[in-house]
């Protein structure tokens, strides 16, 4: 197959790009505005099955093929660190990023199917409206936040994709993409924050935690990515799923208390304190219609995904 991944040179991007690329041809787009040229991208694009270009979809004049099988849109802007700084930013670029992406998507003679990462995000008016159930299903009232909330900003541009791609007359899957983490994903999130933050006090005692008794559950990217292949090159099409784990469900708490046994740190304590962000209180998807449809479970355990992690950060940041 031939296939388009927008925004490859990112996290989830370049994983999927370094599985497809053994057994099919592969072109990134990037803008590098947020993916990196490291080491690990470097070996990918060496590949004879990748091809790399440094393209800003939102401009005009793009010379892209037009026999994609399949087309992948990782492209947007995330982070709460950058939400908060200029959301509207985020907002505006994260819509003309989509809008372009299905214009490139309707220029194809031979599509199969345009995968949109959507986010967990979508879910969190609802949560605060008190509407949200859980474990999360895909058919969950979706409503919005405050819009004086900046993080809101995010939250409406993955809405406004989604509804983008439901009316665009191609055939389409939505993933909203729960708690992914690995090798290589980005620093602004808790993970690895805390692999970082431990490696640079080791020496301290003490630790304060913003909230520590907020629950999650994380999905390894190894996982997330074979849950994307099987949807994408299904038959089957129109669609939108959780892309995640349904358990473990665990505390922010426990989860650094995981972080610390890994790194073989002792004798430490964990303070709660207030925090200053809007983050969800908890996030849990619903993963029974992905198991129906696709027949996969995630097979790689929280602490053996944080130690993977771990090891890729030891060697490569720390």
């Amino acid at each position: 197959m031939k296939i388009l991944i927008i925004g490859g040179t990112g996290f989830i991007g370049f994983h999927l790009a370094n599985k497809l690329s053994k057994s099919h041809d592969i072109m990134i787009i990037d803008d590098l505005s947020r993916g990196r040229m490291d080491n690990d991208f470097k070996k990918l694009i060496k590949n004879k099955n990748v091809k790399f270009k440094r393209i800003d979809i939102t401009k005009s004049n793009l010379k892209l093929p037009k026999n994609f099988d399949l087309i992948f849109n990782f492209a947007a802007i995330v982070g709460v660190q950058n939400v908060s700084l200029n959301p509207s930013k985020v907002l505006e670029k994260n819509v003309l990023m989509q809008i372009a992406s299905i214009k490139i998507a309707r220029s194809q003679s031979k599509l199969k199917k345009f995968i949109f990462a959507s986010t967990s995000e979508v879910y969190s008016g609802s949560l605060n409206s008190n509407l949200l159930k859980f474990p999360t299903p895909e058919d969950n009232l979706l409503c919005l936040n405050s819009l004086k909330n900046s993080r809101s900003t995010y939250m409406l541009s993955k809405i406004y994709g989604e509804a983008l791609c439901s009316f665009a007359n191609i055939p389409f899957a939505i993933v909203r993409l729960h708690n992914i983490y690995g090798p290589r994903m980005g620093m602004q999130h808790v993970i690895p924050q805390w692999i970082k933050k431990i490696k640079k006090n080791i020496k301290k005692k003490s630790f304060s935690i913003e909230n520590a008794n907020h629950t999650r559950t994380f999905c390894f990217v190894d996982d997330a990515v074979e849950m994307l292949i099987r949807l994408s090159f299904s038959s089957k099409a129109n669609f939108t799923l959780n892309v995640g784990n349904s358990k473990p469900e665990v505390k922010i708490k426990h989860l650094i208390r995981i972080i610390f046994k890994i790194m073989k740190v002792k004798n430490y304590k964990i303070r709660s304190k207030k925090s200053k962000s809007f983050s969800p209180i908890r996030r849990v998807p619903d993963m029974r219609k992905f198991i129906k449809m696709f027949r996969y479970k995630s097979k790689v355990t929280l602490s053996e995904g944080i130690n993977k992690t771990f090891l890729w950060y030891k060697e490569n940041y720390l």
